[in-house]
């Protein structure tokens, strides 16, 4: 992510301290990359709203929703001091739509965003705006980058010193690598890939007595080893390697926590392929409970789709 190549930042927010995190962080990335940003929120609609119910006349329920978008544009008005501030060229967005991952993605292409910003939980426990489901929704079927600050980060990430990209050195992983790769020299940050070795699955490992695969093959700790570190080679970035051992989310967050990493930047697809797509990714799971923003970059399409073919075929036999 070179400076030219972000030129829009959406950052949906619903005035929640977690949706403020996020927007500080969209604020510190427009202002490095001297980019608009656009602060959008959801306006609700109330015949899908549990208070609907509660009015006596379509007169009150258009006076409460009227007094809701004032009160909105207050909030909102906070916010864009606070961007405007720090030199950012600001504009805000107001839908009254359905509070749907949808609704974010249709607004972001609308706009011809080259990045979302957005967090995990909010008002109403988010599982419905900019939050939660929402969120993951929005991460499987957003075309551009989507940055998710988790609701236990620190308030402020900034500036971002360490870069944190997980590989299972597959060809879906790439575009993560090179986002980070590209973002680490915008940044002028410290770059680090880690590689995780998964324990051989139960009950495979009780068989044969051995905890990974590296154990159960050791030839295979070198093939893996050379090509990990030919692709660390081919970056431009001076990248540190990391060997953990363990199941790939955590030996992801251990890799965090011994770096005091600022950012985790990682495919869309890899490390679990879409088997585990199908129950629940890596991806997910990090963008849950890291404790520092995670940035997703949509992987190949073509290569994604190859993928899916090959899983559900294996699937099909199995």
């Amino acid at each position: 992510m070179r400076k030219s190549s972000v030129k829009k930042i959406v950052c949906p927010t619903d005035f929640s301290r977690d949706s403020d995190k996020a927007l500080e962080q969209a604020i510190h990335l427009a202002e490095h990359f001297g980019a608009l940003l656009n602060i959008v929120h959801v306006l609700p609609i109330f015949a899908e709203d549990r208070v609907s119910g509660a009015f006596r006349s379509p007169i009150e329920h258009q006076e409460f929703a009227e007094r809701l978008e004032r009160q909105a544009r207050r909030h909102m008005l906070d916010r864009v001091q606070s961007s405007e501030a720090a030199g950012v060229r600001t504009t805000t967005t107001y839908l009254r739509r359905p509070v749907t991952a949808e609704t974010i993605v249709r607004h972001s292409s609308d706009m011809k965003a080259d990045l979302i910003v957005m967090g995990t939980h909010g008002r109403r426990g988010i599982r419905r705006l900019v939050l939660g489901s929402v969120t993951a929704e929005v991460l499987h079927t957003s075309e551009v980058p989507v940055m998710v600050v988790s609701h236990q980060t620190a308030m402020s990430t900034w500036p971002i010193r360490n870069i944190l990209a997980p590989t299972d050195l597959s060809d879906d992983s790439k575009a993560g690598l090179m986002a980070a790769d590209r973002l680490a020299a915008s940044l002028g940050a410290n770059l680090h890939l880690v590689y995780a070795v998964e324990p051989v699955p139960f009950p495979a490992s009780t068989a044969v007595g051995n905890d990974s695969y590296f154990d159960l093959l050791p030839e295979l700790r070198q093939l893996t080893l050379d090509k990990f570190n030919e692709i660390a080679g081919s970056l431009e970035s001076s990248a540190e390697t990391i060997v953990e051992h363990g199941k790939a989310a955590g030996a992801i967050l251990r890799a965090v926590a011994d770096l005091d990493a600022d950012l985790i930047v990682l495919s869309s697809h890899g490390f679990t392929g879409v088997t585990k797509f199908l129950v629940g990714s890596v991806t997910e799971r990090l963008v849950r409970i890291s404790p520092c923003p995670v940035l997703v970059i949509p992987a190949d399409n073509e290569a994604v789709d190859r993928s899916v073919d090959e899983e559900m075929e294996k699937l099909s036999v199995s």
